[in-house]
């Protein structure tokens, strides 16, 4: 007597076990798919910590190329000559990467110290003026040269132009000397409170 084979009765899979099957392939497909978001995502991340770092390095070497609060030199710098008796002339003068208020922290410190120096309490800016200078620089051209078989080419590069701008100013002072508990004069500045909230974050030359 002949038996029907095996095969034709397990030729068809049970409901239950095809469903199992279909909600284990999707939910690994979205696993998978999560996973690739969540590596994409933490790429995305170290990427940008990589910028920062680059800016933060950047920003540092910039600050430290700035010009410091220094005697006025080559690479600028503040100084202070008398005119009168009660009277200054503030210069500051910065290089290509020094920003236009530091300058104008250099000029103000300084005036409140030539006032402190002199005994004065406060200090009148007579004139003001903007003393920056601007040129432009270039970098050299380059040349490149390929062979291929017997033949050589060349290709020149030019270079590129830049602004260059160096901030300056010039004050005029008037050292005032008031009496303790006497009204200041409309426009005039507190020296000493000049100099507490400046001094601190200017930068001065490594002794």
């Amino acid at each position: 007597m002949a038996t029907a084979p095996i095969s034709l009765f397990w030729s068809r899979p049970c409901p239950s076990v095809c469903l199992a099957n279909a909600r284990f392939g999707h939910t690994f497909g979205l696993t998978r798919v999560r996973a690739s978001r969540f590596l994409s995502g933490l790429g995305e991340i170290h990427m940008d910590m990589k910028r920062f770092a680059l800016v933060a390095v950047a920003a540092v070497m910039l600050s430290a190329c700035q010009t410091q609060y220094q005697e006025m030199g080559a690479t600028g710098g503040v100084t202070a000559a008398p005119i009168t008796n009660d009277t200054y002339r503030i210069s500051s003068r910065g290089n290509g990467f020094t920003d236009p208020t530091t300058i104008q922290d250099y000029t103000l410190l300084k005036a409140a110290e030539v006032t402190l120096a002199a005994g004065g309490s406060h200090f009148l800016v007579v004139t003001s003026n903007d003393a920056t200078s601007r040129s432009v620089g270039s970098t050299p051209g380059t040349f490149q040269t390929n062979v291929y078989g017997n033949t050589a080419f060349t290709t020149y590069n030019p270079g590129v132009n830049y602004d260059i701008v160096k901030p300056g100013q010039d004050l005029i002072i008037q050292v005032l000397k008031l009496p303790s508990g006497a009204a200041s004069p409309p426009g005039s500045f507190d020296a000493q409170q000049v100099y507490n909230n400046i001094n601190p974050r200017v930068m001065r030359p490594k002794k």
